[in-house]
């Protein structure tokens, strides 16, 4: 009986024994990132009868990790690589497993461009692929305007007839840039015109010189020069008064696209004090956000009372008034001041606020004590010539030595150009700017020196 029992006990030990032997396989999978074809995610997948303590990794380009689901990104080369996988388990078990990763680094991408016009308005898409996804759309119109987009398709509105270069670049996951253009041709944008001018004195006699911007070309000029004279020579035209003074000058321009337009702008000829009072201002936009144009009372004459017109039903009589204007457009402010019974002196002078989403605007008058005002006088800046082409010079004479900066801005207030001039002695300096690249159009040079600041009219050619 008991050599039975120690013959069963001895059959079932070594029946156990063989039933629980330890195992461990190892086995991994491995897939690269969408968003980044050159990063790839290895996963353990290994199998084993007990615990796995360790994880040895090698990716054949000669990195390794002990994680056990690491993620690689392969530098540079081409594959197909060698990964290799060695796992260790808790009764100290060890199986290696190796496949082939198959990369390559070289990165391409590929786009295409369609537009589809209804009036002014084009609707663009792109259609791009390559070897990472696309992440980003930077859109130019070919008109001065650009967006950008993190989806395929923009639309845009057109100003102005005509043909534009549209153009867009498709930023990928992988650095790679795709570039696609497409020609658009628009017919049914809005006929568009702003009168506009400056003007040049000398003595009784002045020179105005048309500013104007259109859609269409300009086919006739009507100058008022406020004095009951009107001319309609052309695009600038002279003439003599017959004593000085200040006279609204108007603009009215008519387009072959049936465009109409007028401008007005006070002009001051001979002497600029005729009495013990003269109605006077200037305007420029506010580069500080705060509003959209300042305006500097420049004033002179004992004890003045003041009578603002702002020129869309608008008024005043304080010193320094701030006005909301409700949308863009060319307005025509006029001050009259009054000193006593003896002096009365108007002003007029019009302001033009450009903007797409005709958003009401604000001018601020501010006295030269509380702004930096352009306090310099007019004859201490000579621009020239005026129109420029490639290049303008500003003549400046300044009273003693100052730092001196330039400023150019578009009509609509943008800075589009500036220059440090650094210090300044006393005397007569020459300052040149290249305009060889900028649009044909109006734009605004505004010359610092010190803490005073002086505004000028300039009109580019090109």
């Amino acid at each position: 009986m008991k050599k039975t029992t120690l013959l069963f006990a001895l059959f079932a030990m070594l029946a156990f024994s063989g039933y629980s032997q330890m195992f461990c396989n190892a086995q991994f999978s491995v897939t690269n990132q969408p968003s980044n074809p050159s990063i790839f995610s290895f996963t353990d997948m290994s199998t084993s009868s007990d615990s796995i303590v360790s994880w040895s990794w090698t990716f054949g380009d000669g990195n390794t990790s002990v994680l056990a689901n690491p993620n690689h990104t392969y530098m540079s080369g081409n594959g197909p690589w060698i990964a290799c996988l060695t796992i260790t388990t808790a009764s100290n078990c060890t199986s290696t497993f190796c496949d082939s990763v198959a990369y390559s680094n070289t990165i391409s991408c590929t786009a295409s461009m369609t537009d589809s016009t209804v009036g002014a308005v084009t609707v663009f898409s792109a259609t791009a692929s390559g070897s990472g996804i696309p992440v980003g759309y930077y859109w130019d119109f070919g008109d001065g305007n650009n967006t950008y987009t993190t989806g395929s398709t923009t639309s845009h509105t057109y100003a102005f007839n005509g043909s534009y270069l549209a153009s867009v670049a498709v930023d990928f996951s992988d650095s790679c840039r795709a570039l696609a253009s497409v020609n658009v041709s628009i017919s049914g944008a809005a006929a568009t015109c702003n009168a506009n001018f400056y003007s040049s004195v000398s003595s009784l006699s002045a020179t105005v010189i048309d500013a104007s911007t259109s859609s269409g070309a300009i086919n006739s000029w009507s100058w008022d020069m406020g004095d009951g004279t009107v001319l309609t020579s052309g695009s600038t035209v002279s003439h003599t008064y017959a004593s000085a003074g200040t006279y609204l000058v108007c603009l009215t321009i008519n387009t072959v696209d049936s465009c109409s337009s007028s401008f007005c702008d006070s002009v001051v000829v001979g002497s600029s004090q005729g009495g013990p009072c003269q109605a006077s201002f200037i305007h420029y936009p506010d580069t500080t956000g705060q509003y959209t144009i300042i305006g500097i009372n420049t004033s002179t004459g004992p004890s003045l009372s003041y009578a603002w017109d702002f020129g869309d039903g608008g008024t005043s009589t304080a010193q320094y008034p701030t006005h909301q204007y409700a949308g863009a457009g060319t307005y025509l402010i006029c001050l009259t001041v009054t000193s006593g019974p003896q002096c009365t002196s108007t002003f007029c002078d019009s302001v033009t606020v450009i903007n797409k989403v005709n958003a009401p605007f604000t001018i601020s008058f501010q006295s030269t004590a509380t702004a930096v005002a352009p306090a310099l006088s007019a004859q201490s800046l000579e621009i020239f010539p005026n129109p420029a082409s490639d290049l303008v010079n500003l003549r400046l004479n300044i009273d003693t030595q100052a730092d001196v900066s330039l400023q150019m801005m578009n009509i609509e207030g943008r800075s589009i150009m500036q220059m440090d001039a650094g210090s300044l002695g006393a005397g007569e300096h020459t300052l040149s700017l290249e305009t060889a690249t900028l649009p044909s159009g109006l734009y605004l040079v505004r010359v610092q020196v010190g803490n005073q600041q002086i505004t000028k009219k300039l009109m580019v050619r090109n």
